[in-house]
C-alpha cells in the first residue's frame, strides 16, 4: 500500500514538473514580451506568402484578439489588390503554436510550395496557423496519457472564438470583389475542432443548395480533415442529409474530405477506449440510413465509440499508392487538371501523381463529401502526414478542388 502511494505521488510530481504553462507564443506587445516580430508577417522575399497566428486558450477564447484583428485587416486589403488564397491550419494533439513545433515548420513548407505554384502577379497567399494547447505535458511516455484530457479541451475550443474566425473568413470570401479562395485543414483534435465548429454551417449550405439546381458549397472552398478525432455518430446526421437533400452535378467539386490512416493507433485504439468508458450509459438504437444505394441499419453505439475514419459504414473512398504512371510525365498543375476531368466524368477511380482515389460505390461519384481510408504507405501513423507522396497528392487534390 505504501509503495502504491509513493508511486501515485511520484507520478503527480512528474506531471506537475513536466506540465507546459498555458501561454501565447506570438504576442503582439513586444515591449512586454520581448517578441522579435508580430503575429502576422511575410516569411521572406523568396517565399512570397504572409503567415498569421491565431491562438486560443483552453476555454476556446482568443489569447489576444489583436492577432485576429491583424489578420482581418490584412485579408481585407490583400483581397482588394489581388486574388487571394487563404490557407488555414488547425493543429492537433501533442502540438502548439511554438516556433519550434514541427507542425509550424511543416505548415511553412506547405505555404512555400503553394506560393511557388501561384502566379504572384495575380495571387496573394495568406496562411493562418490556429494554435491551442494540444501539448500540455513534455515528459516522455507520460505525454501520451493526455489524450483524453486534450480531447475535452478540443471540444471547448471548437465552441469558442474560432467560430468567429471561420465566419469572418467565409463572409470575406463571399463579399470579396476579387477571387478569394479559402482552404481549411485540421489534424487530429484539430480536425475535430474544425468539424464541430463548422458542421452546422455545412448542413445549412447543403439544405440551401437543394432548393435549386446548383452545386453544394462548403465553408469557403475546401475543408480537409486528417486523422480527425471525432466519432462516427457526430457525422451521422450529416451522412443522412447528404443522401436525401441533393443530387450532385458534373460541376460539383469536393468540399469536405476526411482522410484517416489505416495505421492511426490514436483514433483506432485510444479513441474508442475513451469513448467506451464515457458513453457506455447513453441510450442508443439501430438507425436506418443509406450506404451507397442500399438502405441499411447502423448501430449508434458502435458509431459513438469509433472514430469517423474507422467506422466502416461511413467510409466512402480509399486512397492508395498509385499504380498509374501518367503523372510521371505531367506537372502538378497538369495532373490536377487531369484529375478534375476524371472527377467531372464521374469516374470511380481518380488518378493523381502519387496516389489513386477510389469510390467504394459504383454509382456514387462526384459526391462533395468524402470519408477516405488511407494506406499506411501514404500516412504511416497519427502524426506523420508530411511524406512526399501524401503531400504531393494533397497539393494536387487542393488544386483540383479549388481552382
Amino acid at each position: 500500500m505504501i509503495f502504491e502511494r509513493k508511486l501515485i505521488i511520484w507520478f503527480a510530481l512528474l506531471a506537475l514538473t513536466g506540465c507546459l504553462d498555458p501561454q501565447p507564443y506570438h504576442p503582439n506587445d513586444c515591449e512586454k514580451s520581448k517578441c522579435n516580430r508580430s503575429s502576422l508577417y511575410q516569411e521572406s522575399v523568396q517565399d512570397p506568402y504572409t503567415l498569421g497566428f491565431v491562438e486560443v486558450d483552453d476555454q476556446g477564447m482568443f489569447w489576444d484578439r489583436e492577432q485576429f484583428e491583424l489578420i482581418k485587416r490584412h485579408a481585407k486589403e490583400a483581397s482588394r489588390d489581388k486574388d487571394l488564397l487563404i490557407y488555414v491550419y488547425v493543429h492537433g494533439w501533442q502540438h502548439n503554436a511554438s516556433n519550434t513545433d514541427s507542425n509550424v515548420a511543416t505548415f511553412k513548407k506547405q505555404l512555400a510550395k503553394m506560393s511557388q505554384t501561384l502566379d504572384s502577379s495575380r495571387w496573394s497567399l495568406l496562411g493562418i496557423y490556429v494554435g491551442w494547447r494540444g501539448r500540455s505535458v513534455d515528459v516522455p511516455i507520460l505525454e501520451y496519457t493526455t489524450f483524453w484530457d486534450r480531447q475535452s479541451a478540443a471540444k471547448r475550443v471548437a465552441d469558442g472564438s474560432l467560430i468567429e474566425l471561420f465566419s469572418y473568413l467565409n463572409s470575406l470570401k463571399k463579399q470579396s470583389i476579387t477571387d478569394t479562395k479559402l482552404v481549411t485543414l485540421g489534424h487530429s483534435f484539430g480536425g475535430a475542432i474544425v468539424f464541430t465548429a463548422l458542421n452546422k454551417l455545412f448542413s445549412q449550405q447543403l439544405v440551401e443548395s437543394s432548393n435549386g439546381d446548383q452545386v453544394t458549397k462548403g465553408i469557403g472552398d475546401l475543408t480537409i480533415l486528417i486523422n480527425p478525432a471525432f466519432d462516427g455518430l457526430k457525422y451521422a446526421h450529416f451522412h443522412d442529409m447528404k443522401d436525401r437533400y441533393n443530387h450532385f452535378f458534373a460541376g460539383q467539386k469536393p468540399t469536405l474530405a476526411i482522410f484517416t490512416s489505416q495505421n492511426d493507433w490514436a483514433t483506432k485504439y485510444a479513441f474508442p477506449v475513451g469513448n467506451a468508458l464515457t458513453r457506455s450509459f447513453e441510450s442508443t438504437r439501430y438507425m436506418k440510413t443509406r450506404i451507397g444505394k442500399e438502405s441499411v441499419l447502423v448501430n449508434q453505439s458502435s458509431a459513438a465509440r469509433m472514430a469517423i475514419g474507422h467506422f466502416k459504414p461511413y467510409v466512402s473512398h480509399d486512397l492508395a499508392v498509385s499504380s498509374n504512371h501518367v503523372g510521371m510525365r505531367k506537372s502538378r498543375g497538369d495532373m490536377a487538371l487531369y484529375a478534375r476531368r476524371q472527377w467531372e466524368q464521374g469516374l470511380r477511380t481518380i488518378y493523381f501523381t502519387e496516389a489513386e482515389l477510389s469510390s467504394r460505390y459504383q454509382d456514387v461519384t462526384r459526391a462533395p463529401y468524402l470519408v477516405v481510408s488511407v494506406e499506411p504507405e501514404l500516412i504511416p501513423n497519427h502524426n506523420d502526414f508530411s511524406g512526399r507522396e501524401f503531400e504531393g497528392f494533397l497539393h494536387e487534390f487542393i488544386m483540383m478542388s479549388v481552382f
